[in-house]
Parts: C-alpha cells; structure tokens; sequence
C-alpha cells in the first residue's frame, strides 16, 4: 500500500498515531473515544482489521482504562502506552503481549 490512508476515528473527531512497527504494517495511537466525555482510547490499526479498541484486543488488569499506545515492537508482539487508574487517579504505564498475528 503506498499512498496516504485515513485511519479514521471511531467514536469522536480526532486521533493520533506515535509508532510503527518494522514493515509498517500496525500503527499504534490514541483515538477520541467520546466527543462528549473527552476520553481517548488506545488502538492498533492494521490494512486488514482496520482501528481496533487494545481494551478489547488485551487482558487489561480491571483497574487500568488504556489510554494511548506509544510503542509496538518490530514484530508487533508488544505494545506499550500509558492509562488511568481510577482508583489512584493517577496515569501508570502498560504494556501487552500480543499473540503473533
């Protein structure tokens, strides 16, 4: 794919990208989830799977709202960002393993 792709932004009117991985075929970001809530949820983007929720894609520890993706490895098996925790009001750091896709 060359070119430039609207990646969208479900939910809200803004999204933003920070990494890619080696062949750069997963972006990972921060996507407006609600434009009446202001909040912002973690995604990854493939060609084939399109913008996709890292809440629903990763075991979060229950406590944790995943707020932005920052980091994916070369192979796209680990991402990393920053999120909520409500309970401490207070941004932690995150990351997951993915299974290979």
């Amino acid at each position: 794919m060359s070119g430039t792709v609207d990646l969208g932004a479900p939910g809200g009117p803004a999204s933003a990208t920070f990494a890619v991985n080696g062949d750069a075929s997963v972006i990972v970001g921060s996507a407006l989830a609600s434009q009446s809530t202001g909040s912002d949820a973690a995604f990854r983007w493939t060609a084939k799977s399109g913008m996709q929720d890292l809440m629903k894609l990763v075991n979060a520890p229950q406590r944790l709202i995943l707020h932005n993706a920052i980091g994916v490895s070369h192979d796209d098996i680990l991402i990393t960002g920053d999120g909520l925790n409500p309970k401490l009001g207070v941004d932690e750091p995150w990351r997951a393993v993915l299974p290979h896709s």
